[in-house]
C-alpha cells in the first residue's frame, strides 16, 4: 500500500532526540531531528543539497545543523545561513525542507505533506502516557520491522487471532466465551473483544495481577486512528464483577512506515497495580518483545512474502467477521490516499 503524506507520523520518542543529529526515515523520506537552543524539536529533510549528504552526520552549531561533509549550515526553517567557502555568498537554492513537528505526550510527530494543512488538533491524542500518578511506565520502544505497515495495521485491529498467535503470551486460549465488536466513531475505529469466566491469559498470573486458580472477565479495546496509530486498553477483572475492581495493562502501538515493505514499530506498555515493582517491569516488556518478536513479526513476514508484493484486494482475500475493522480501515485509508492524489495532480496543473 502507498504511504500517506498529508498525516502526522510518530517520528520517535521523546527520549530518543537531544541536542545531537538524530535520524529516521519515514514514508520514504530521510528525516533529521534534533533539538534547538530552546529545547524544542527541528525537523528537517536528512539530505545537503550540495552534494546530497546526510545531514545527521554533521554537528549542531549554534541550534543550526553543520554538514559534515563541507560545512554549510541550515536553520531551523531549512534555510541555509552559513558557507565557508569563497566569500561565503550563500548559494540561492541551498535550503531544505522543514516540516512542521509537534511534541506530545512523550512523543515526537512530523507532517511530511502539505504544510498548510498540518492541524496540530489532529495529532492522535496519547494522555495516559502523561498519567504518572496512576500508571507504571515501561520505557518507549522501537521495533524495525521487514513488513508492510499495512500487514500490522489488520493484525493489530484483529484481536482474535490471539487466542492462536498469543496462547503462552497475551492471550486466553481458543475456545472460550467472547464477545467481538466493531464500532466507528467518525473517522476512528474501535475494535473490541471480550472474554468471561475464563483462565487469565499468562500475561496477567506472571505479573500477579491475576492467579491462574481464579476465572476471570478480560476486556481487549483496539482504539485505530489513522494512517496506523493504536492504543489497546486492556485488563482483568474478577468474573461479574466492575472494572474499576480490574487491573489494566494498556499499551501503544504506533506504525510509522519506513519504505512499501519496511516499517518503524513504536510501542510502550503501562500498568495500574503492583507500581514500583521494577521486576513486574521487566517481565512485562519480556512477554511483550517475545509475542512481538518471535510470533507476529514471523508470521507477518509470511503473509507478506506468500503476497508477493501483489495488491491486497487483488488477491480477493476471503473476509470473515473478525477482519470487519481492518477492513474499515483500509477503506478509509484508500480514500485518503485517493484524496492526496487528487490534491497533488490538481496543483501540479495550477
Amino acid at each position: 500500500m502507498s504511504m500517506l503524506k498529508n498525516v502526522w507520523h510518530a517520528a520517535a520518542w521523546s527520549a530518543e532526540v537531544a541536542d545531537r543529529p538524530f535520524a529516521r526515515t519515514i514514508a520514504k523520506e530521510p528525516v533529521l531531528l534534533y533539538r534547538g537552543t530552546d529545547g524544542k524539536i527541528v525537523a528537517l529533510n536528512d539530505t545537503c543539497p550540495h552534494r546530497f549528504a546526510p545531514l545527521h552526520r554533521g554537528n549542531i552549531v549554534n541550534g543550526e545543523i553543520e554538514c559534515g561533509y563541507h560545512g554549510l549550515r541550515f536553520d531551523k526553517a531549512g534555510a541555509c545561513v552559513h558557507n565557508p567557502h569563497g566569500d561565503g555568498t550563500i548559494p540561492k537554492s541551498a535550503s531544505i525542507k522543514a516540516y512542521p513537528v509537534v511534541e506530545r505526550d512523550t512523543l515526537i510527530w512530523v507532517w511530511l505533506g502539505d504544510p498548510a494543512l498540518a492541524d496540530e488538533r489532529k495529532v492522535p491524542d496519547y494522555n495516559w502516557l502523561n498519567e504518572d500518578d496512576v500508571y507504571d511506565f515501561s520505557d518507549g520502544h522501537v521495533m524495525h520491522m521487514p513488513l508492510a505497515w499495512d500487514l500490522i495495521l489488520d493484525n493489530l485491529l484483529d484481536l482474535t487471532h490471539g487466542a492462536y498467535l498469543h496462547p503462552d503470551t497475551l492471550a486466553p486460549t481458543p475456545g472460550l466465551r467472547t464477545e467481538t465488536d466493531v464500532r466507528r466513531d467518525g473517522e476512528r475505529i474501535y475494535s473490541l473483544l471480550s472474554t468471561y469466566d475464563a483462565p487469565p491469559p499468562p500475561i496477567w498470573t506472571a505479573t500477579g495481577a491475576a492467579t491462574g486458580d481464579v476465572h476471570v472477565d478480560t476486556w481487549l479495546e483496539m482504539r485505530w486512528d489513522a494512517p496506523a496509530t493504536f492504543f489497546l486498553d486492556v485488563g482483568v477483572k474478577p468474573t461479574g464483577g466492575e472494572r474499576e475492581e480490574g487491573n489494566a495493562l494498556p499499551t501503544v502501538h504506533i506504525i510509522t512506515p519506513e519504505t512499501e515493505e519496511t516499517s518503524h514499530y513504536f510501542w510502550k506498555m503501562f500498568r495500574n497495580f503492583n507500581r514500583g515493582n521494577e521486576e513486574i517491569g521487566a517481565i512485562m516488556e519480556e512477554f511483550a518483545t517475545r509475542a512481538f518478536q518471535d510470533e507476529d513479526r514471523p508470521m507477518i513476514r509470511a503473509v507478506q512474502e506468500r503476497m508477493g508484493g501483489r495488491d491486497f484486494w487483488d488477491l480477493d482475500p476471503v473476509l470473515l467477521p473478525s477482519d470487519a475493522a481492518a477492513i474499515q480501515a483500509r477503506r478509509m485509508i484508500k480514500k485518503m490516499l485517493r484524496d492526496e492524489e487528487t490534491a497533488r495532480a490538481r496543483a501540479e496543473d495550477q
